[in-house]
């Protein structure tokens, strides 16, 4: 059974556990002989898992906005790994988004410290960390800059994260993770994954910018080391390489045997798309999609320093060209069988 070092079975608890991120935890905690509690709210596990992970995981269903299931949820556990999250980049979604990732983690942490957990990691994102404007790589040491321009999804997960500081600060032994564009096998209509999905479908044009991208099993694996390692109050960058968006893209369509996307659209193209998706969101019924920070920040390189993550824990993270080759056979395999 997974002891964490201490020499006993210990108890763990994951949020978010049918997600991207928490269903590879989870199957990579089973796999290490963890006792697991898997907390979901949506996806049904038992589309998600297979029948050895499913049978081996004590289930509850509920929203960790519902003080009732968390508190049930954190009953007797040691380690918490939060990885529950609303992930949108569509500025219609704010709302929810804070409501979930802010309101939802303030209860988690103080769930958590009320029951005493002994280690505490929280999914946060690279883009709690705000913006580099010099093309300077980002490094643990950023910090976001209130006032600065930002979207929805960033604001929140920054917010998301003073919660988990502020409970720190108050004795919960937690650390903190910030992934970049996180890719595994998903939806491939909503998740990271849509990267595949939207090559298959004919993308055809693409942003200038660039930025990180890591293997969803990486996240998972870095998270729970850094638990069983008992390192706390930091954080830590996990991000595998820094592409081009266009490189990604044209890899893909390589590996699916499509046409890659030809037009690399301009900044100011980009901000007449920005503008007209505002001008249509006038329109009664229709919701603007696309907040115009986001879209600017696609046009611009923005880079992170994983240096911290790799020599503390000696890790070695998994080449993005494989991660994409498995990706792929994962969709083709998928759509073949469709």
């Amino acid at each position: 059974m997974g002891s964490g070092g201490s020499g006993r079975e210990v108890r763990v608890l994951v949020t978010g556990a049918t997600g991207l991120v928490g269903r590879v935890v989870v199957r990579q905690l089973v796999e290490r002989g963890y006792w697991v509690r898997g907390l979901w709210r949506r996806r049904d596990p038992r589309s998600v898992f297979s029948e050895e992970v499913y049978r081996a995981v004590e289930w509850v269903q509920g929203d960790v906005r519902d003080v009732d299931v968390v508190e049930r949820a954190m009953r007797g556990v040691e380690w918490v790994f939060h990885c529950a999250a609303k992930v949108s980049l569509l500025g219609h979604h704010r709302d929810l988004m804070l409501d979930v990732n802010v309101r939802g983690t303030r209860l988690v942490v103080e769930m958590a410290m009320r029951s005493g957990v002994e280690r505490f990691v929280h999914v946060s994102s690279v883009a709690a960390l705000g913006r580099s404007e010099s093309g300077i790589p980002i490094d643990e040491g950023w910090e976001w800059q209130p006032g600065m321009p930002t979207y929805p999804y960033a604001y929140s997960k920054w917010l998301s994260e003073r919660e988990v500081w502020r409970a720190h600060a108050e004795g919960l032994p937690a650390v903190v993770v910030n992934p970049s564009v996180i890719l595994g096998e998903g939806d491939w209509r909503t998740d990271s994954s849509q990267v595949v999905g939207l090559v298959a479908r004919g993308l055809v044009a693409v942003p200038p910018g660039g930025t990180g991208f890591v293997d969803v099993e990486d996240v998972a694996s870095v998270m729970i080391r850094l638990a069983e390692r008992g390192i706390t109050g930091e954080r830590f960058i996990v991000s595998a390489e820094n592409w081009l968006w266009r490189d990604l893209f044209r890899y893909i369509a390589e590996r699916l045997s499509v046409r890659s996307p030809w037009v690399v659209m301009p900044c100011w193209l980009m901000d007449l798309v920005w503008l007209g998706d505002w001008v249509l969101g006038l329109v009664p019924g229709y919701r603007s999609r696309l907040p115009r920070t986001l879209v600017r920040q696609a046009c611009k390189r923005v880079y992170y320093d994983n240096w911290k993550v790799r020599s503390r824990l000696g890790y070695q993270f998994r080449p993005i060209r494989q991660v994409l080759d498995r990706l792929c056979e994962a969709y083709l395999r998928e759509h073949q069988r469709g």
